[in-house]
């Protein structure tokens, strides 16, 4: 055969396997926690991901059966990313259940089914039963009286430290409020420099934690203790710039793949999210862009 020809022969096949090639629908489930006390809630988390360009999936999520427990909420939410530079949708489906009575309690095996509303062809994924262990209410909730009382104590003190650094001429939010700043930015340059975050879950959660308490305090937000989305909601209402809202969607997008994970970071995705939190922090870039591999 002519070398041109073959040359075209190949470069079209190649192509056309190419095209055809599908890559399957990613599936995975989390629970928030495995075991709990009554009055806690525990969240069942769904997420389905799939390349944008090769299907569009309708998902059906079955009627759980659940063993000590009772269903208290159900959402879900759809965003879109990149991945190997093509774009791909992430559907999260997030259960939220409520504990019974202390003793063993489960959500029994079930099936998520899935259909591609351009083929028509289905899918669907089998979830093993789940287990989660219901506690006994522990010694403080039958403290409850004494524990009000510390908090009236408390309060007694922190109105008197008011009154006090207003007669000084400053109120306690004037007094402290570069310090928390600094010192949430300190730490978030230890833990950056901490080596073991490379290969260790926990203190890269410990990281993302600090971050979202910076930003927080930054923006003077109302609670400390604020998910990425009441973050992101609030600071919407304050007329932050454009630029840094989406590079603060960014961030979160990065801190809730490594949560939902639950693995460490290779290093160089570790070093541009590294780069990423001091150039937020700072306002400079402390890494050259070349880090990212």
């Amino acid at each position: 055969m002519n070398p041109l020809k073959l040359l075209v022969t190949a470069i079209f096949f190649s192509v056309y396997f190419s095209a055809n090639a599908h890559a399957a629908p990613q599936f995975n489930t989390k629970l928030s926690q495995t075991s709990a006390k009554p009055g806690e809630g525990v969240t069942l988390s769904i997420r389905i991901s799939w390349a944008q360009s090769e299907a569009n999936y309708s998902v059906a999520l079955p009627n759980f059966e659940l063993e000590n427990l009772t269903l208290s909420g159900q959402g879900e939410s759809q965003e879109s990313f990149i991945q190997g530079e093509e774009p791909w949708i992430r559907k999260t489906y997030k259960i939220e259940l409520a504990p019974i009575k202390p003793g063993p309690a489960s959500i029994q095996a079930f099936k998520v089914s899935l259909i591609d509303t351009q083929s028509q062809k289905a899918a669907s994924f089998d979830v093993p039963q789940l287990k989660i262990q219901i506690k006994k209410t522990g010694f403080l909730s039958l403290a409850w009286p004494a524990i009000a009382l510390g908090v009236v104590l408390i309060l007694i003190i922190f109105l008197i430290s008011r009154i006090f650094f207003k007669k000084s001429g400053k109120t306690l939010s004037q007094e402290n409020s570069e310090a928390p700043d600094d010192k949430i930015a300190h730490a978030i340059h230890a833990a950056i420099n901490d080596i073991a975050i490379y290969s260790s879950p926990e203190k890269a959660n410990h990281l993302i934690n600090l971050c979202s308490r910076f930003i927080i305090q930054r923006h003077h937000l109302d609670r400390p203790n604020l998910s990425d989305s009441e973050i992101l909601k609030a600071l919407s209402a304050q007329n932050i710039s454009t630029e840094e809202l989406s590079r603060l969607k960014n961030l979160f997008v990065r801190f809730e793949e490594i949560r939902f994970s639950g693995t460490s970071l290779p290093s160089s995705e570790y070093k541009q999210l590294q780069n990423d939190i001091l150039n937020y922090v700072e306002g400079k870039k402390i890494l050259e862009p070349n880090l990212r591999t």
